[in-house]
């Protein structure tokens, strides 16, 4: 008779895939790599426009954790059960600020936008980048909808926004606060009024069709942990306000 000892076997290395929001990439590539190091899990990192992202987990991209900077690409894609249930969870929240070339002294606001000088303003796609929907809502708070509509150049990414501003492609950008501060040759001129749009919330949440779903929730579960958070808050990011 062989008797096999019940010894709790240590967990194993998983391989993970996480699509993430492009305004993300310098922190969740810190967060996860200090994970990583843990873990031993092998991650790879891909980055872009939320609404697009999500958009390729619907056609089956192969994706085990999705964390979007928005919440109703999150909602759309659990109403049609691409999300695991029980795993979503808000990591962090943001500001849309107002950005102009750092050498640029002509707009020190959001109505700055309607004066003539102002010729290009850059903003996310708001089919697909969740910062250019909140833009969109900011400059009809602010009645502005109608005079900056031609002025707009879209962007694929915040990433791409921003870029635009720095190169002084476009004389201001609309971007998320975090974005700002981490590149050069932008300057925050304003932010926007938080009731102007709707609450910026980053969540996370495990793909349904991951085939690694329990490594996949210990990393969302961690993305919500004080040692996440703080490198988190470090980038810019303003700390999770509790449950999605």
């Amino acid at each position: 008779i062989v008797l096999v000892a019940l010894v709790p076997s240590p967990l194993r290395a998983a391989a993970l895939t996480v699509s993430a929001a492009s305004s993300l990439q310098r922190a969740l590539t810190e967060v996860t790599a200090a994970y990583a190091a843990e873990t031993k899990d092998i991650i790879t990192l891909n980055f872009g426009a939320t609404g697009a992202l999500a958009q390729q987990i619907l056609q089956g991209a192969p994706v085990d954790v999705f964390v979007a900077a928005a919440t109703p690409p999150l909602d759309d894609l659990a109403k049609q059960g691409a999300l695991l249930l029980g795993t979503r969870r808000v990591i962090a929240t943001n500001a849309l600020v107002l950005v102009v070339p750092a050498a640029s002294l002509g707009v020190t606001g959001f109505a700055d936008l309607a004066r003539p000088a102002v010729r290009r303003i850059a903003v996310g796609e708001p089919r697909t980048v969740p910062a250019g929907q909140y833009a969109a809502a900011t400059f009809a708070a602010l009645r502005l909808t109608e005079v900056v509509a031609a002025k707009l150049i879209f962007g694929q990414s915040v990433r791409q926004v921003v870029t635009m501003v720095a190169t002084g492609d476009v004389d201001a950008g609309v971007v998320f606060a975090t974005d700002a501060r981490a590149t050069p040759g932008v300057r925050l001129v304003a932010e926007a009024n938080p009731n102007s749009h709707a609450p910026i919330i980053y969540a996370a949440a495990v793909v349904k069709a991951s085939k690694v779903a329990d490594a996949a929730r210990r990393l969302t579960t961690y993305l919500a942990t004080p040692e996440a958070q703080a490198v988190l808050v470090r980038w810019g990011f303003q700390p999770a306000p509790g449950p999605s």
